[in-house]
Order: structure tokens, then sequence, then C-alpha cells
């Protein structure tokens, strides 16, 4: 399966999808998404597994093993707990796994692009520019004191 990733990689850096339902991850219609089986899970970790196996090897390019990561969404290490065949068997890691919320809808995720959107418009209409939003951010009421101490990033 590796080897097929590897094949199938666009210029975009990202492996296709052999079903062709790949969804970003700003996709905001939840009937996009599907549930993997349990199944399928385990098979994906066990590529990502194995792909790591082979960049630690030197049998592939770190470039393989990330869009490896990518196309499946998972970093998951040959120590770690999802890459733990006997707890797989006892546990479905799935039921039991909590997702990262705000990383999934803050960082670059639905909400990013929601307000990127209501920028936009608010440009089209004269209603406030990308400036406008940039010198709020930088109120000192609005942004904590360790973020104004903190760097240029925001």
């Amino acid at each position: 399966m590796l080897a097929a990733l590897e094949r199938s990689s666009g210029n975009d850096g990202l492996a296709a999808h052999s079903s062709g339902d790949y969804v970003e991850i700003s996709c905001c219609d939840p009937r996009a998404f599907r549930i993997w089986s349990e199944d399928d899970f385990n098979d994906a970790i066990d590529v990502i597994v194995e792909a790591r196996k082979q960049r630690d090897d030197d049998n592939t390019t770190k470039a393989t093993l990330e869009t490896v990561e990518q196309a499946f969404g998972f970093r998951a290490t040959r120590e770690g707990l999802l890459a733990d065949v006997v707890l797989r068997r006892h546990c479905n890691i799935q039921r039991v796994g909590r997702y990262d919320w705000a990383h999934i809808c803050l960082a670059d995720g639905v909400l990013t692009s929601d307000a990127w959107a209501l920028i936009d418009a608010c440009e089209a209409n004269g209603l406030a520019t990308q400036q406008d939003v940039f010198a709020f951010l930088k109120e000192p009421s609005v942004t904590s004191e360790h973020r104004r101490r903190g760097g240029q990033q925001l």
C-alpha cells in the first residue's frame, strides 16, 4: 500500500485516495465525511507505521513519510498506542479517542475559512479591510499581555 501511495502522489504532494472521496479539513459539509471501519482505521495506522519504519531504515524519503501521514491524518509512531496491535484487539481506539477540536476548527480549519470569507465579504461591501482586523487584534484589550510581548506572529 505504501508503494501505491508513493505512485499516486500528485503535484501538490498529497497522496490521492483510491476512492476519490478525500475531504479537506476546511470542508463544513458533514455529509462529505465518512467514519472508517475499525479494520480500515487499523490498516491506515499499519501503513503509517510501515512508512515510518521505511524512513527510519532509509528505504524511503522524508517527503514520502509526510505524504502518508497527511493522506491518513495521523502521525503514528512504532512505539505509540495506535500501533499497539495487542491493545487494538482489546479496545476500539476510535470509540475511546477524543479529537483535538481546537486544531480541527481553529488551525486553518472550518472557523478560519469562515472568518476569511467574512473578511472578504466585509471588504467587498466596504465595511472593513484586513488591515482593520489586524489593527483590532493589536488592541491591548483584545490580545492577552503574553501575546503582545511574545512576537510578531499575530
